[in-house]
């Protein structure tokens, strides 16, 4: 069961949370350091964890550098889990 406040320990939380709010506003020191990464259009330069899955569709891939038909690929996956940018990273040199 959540605990209950009174007004001033409300009002307490409440002050903690500004003052810490301002000082990472005044701050010298960016919270994000690359903003870019937060584009949808970003692709980041290493995927980490995911060799297995790069493998796996170069070699779908790979009959269609010799004018071979490739074999059908379906990228399944829930939302942000890395399905476009694999598949933009492994397409982008062709």
């Amino acid at each position: 069961m959540a605990e209950r406040l009174s007004y001033r320990n409300f009002q307490r939380n409440v002050n903690n949370l500004n003052h810490f709010h301002h000082k990472i506003i005044m701050s010298d020191e960016a919270i994000i350091i690359n903003e870019e990464a937060l584009t949808e259009a970003f692709i980041p330069t290493r995927l980490l964890h995911r060799e297995g899955q790069i493998r796996e569709l170069e070699r779908c891939l790979r009959p269609a550098l010799k004018n071979r038909s490739i074999e059908n690929i379906f990228l399944v996956g829930t939302s942000g889990t890395g399905k476009t940018t694999i598949a933009n990273g492994v397409l982008r040199p062709w």
